[in-house]
């Protein structure tokens, strides 16, 4: 008996450094993650999960038709609180735009999470992550966060503290993928010029780079458009025939000035400005002609 219980123990046992050295080597694994990683944007994972600030729950289908900014945090980090401030101003100003915000607590207790959205006086929703989203989603520690656009999917994940202007681009992206007309900075500059300076007119902002077959297909398309908005292009990597240098971003976090400004995570990408300033189009990827004409009419319609 005592050989069979031994045996037993010395399997389960095995089993467990098993299990722990294949969690270790599949840690970072996360398809969804590295995609985004890749500069696609992907269909962000479903959930459901139990408020903290009242009865219920929240899904991902409750989310659909409205950009979302999903937060994961927990009331131990630091940053979290560093954050607080920039993340309840953005949710009140876009809130009117349809953005819903929601914070994801984990590796939390529900008291400490409640305390900590009261200390700050949280004014969105709050959900605590009992069933692995966190997980599905590959945050690794708080604060993290995603932004989502309407239809689910993801535009940008965001690893440590955010504010305003890291965030805020992101979430005009994502709402005008949702069909808002979200004004702009007019301060931004475009190809040298401010956006202030360009109202008047709808303009087609494609933001290409060298070495981008896709990127020489829009510029091909868009020419076919002439006689409807003005068309800009900008480069971010390089010189390409057509297009602007978009002069460097000086924020620290590299790429192009009015690539940062406007939220622009891949190339080609394509935006759509309408002539009092708002942002009301950014087609995922290469749009084909039926997009680009859906975006031109957008432009045209203020």
């Amino acid at each position: 008996m005592r050989r069979a219980l031994s045996a037993s123990a010395l399997a389960l046992l095995l089993a467990l450094v098993a299990l722990f050295a294949w969690q270790l080597a599949h840690r970072d694994d996360n398809a969804f993650r590295d995609a985004l990683r890749a500069g696609r944007q992907p269909e962000a994972p479903a959930f459901a999960l139990p408020r903290l600030d009242s009865p219920g729950t929240i899904s991902s289908s409750a989310l659909s038709g409205h950009a979302a900014v999903l937060n994961f945090w927990a009331s131990w980090c630091p940053p979290c609180a560093d954050e607080a401030p920039d993340l309840n101003a953005l949710s009140v100003r876009y809130g009117s735009l349809g953005v819903r915000f929601v914070g994801v607590d984990f590796n939390d207790a529900v008291d400490e999470a409640r305390a900590f959205a009261k200390r700050h006086d949280v004014p969105y929703a709050l959900v605590h992550d009992t069933r692995g989203v966190r997980q599905a989603f590959g945050v690794s520690a708080p604060p993290e966060t995603y932004v989502i656009d309407g239809a689910g999917r993801a535009v940008v994940r965001i690893e440590g503290p955010v504010d305003t202007p890291l965030l805020e681009p992101y979430v005009r992206i994502a709402a005008a993928r949702s069909g808002r007309a979200v004004p702009l900075d007019p301060d931004v500059q475009i190809a040298g010029k401010s956006l202030a300076s360009l109202r008047g007119s709808p303009l087609l902002v494609a933001f290409v780079a060298p070495d981008c077959p896709a990127c020489t297909t829009l510029l091909q398309r868009l020419r076919g458009l002439s006689g409807r908005a003005r068309v800009i292009a900008v480069s971010e990597a390089g010189a390409v025939e057509g297009a602007v240098a978009d002069a460097p971003d000086t924020s620290g976090r590299g790429g192009g000035e009015a690539q940062r400004a406007l939220g622009v995570t891949s190339f080609p990408t394509l935006l759509a400005i309408d002539a009092r300033g708002r942002l009301v189009a950014a087609p995922i990827g290469l749009p084909g002609a039926a997009a680009l004409a859906r975006a031109a009419d957008r432009a045209e319609a203020a």
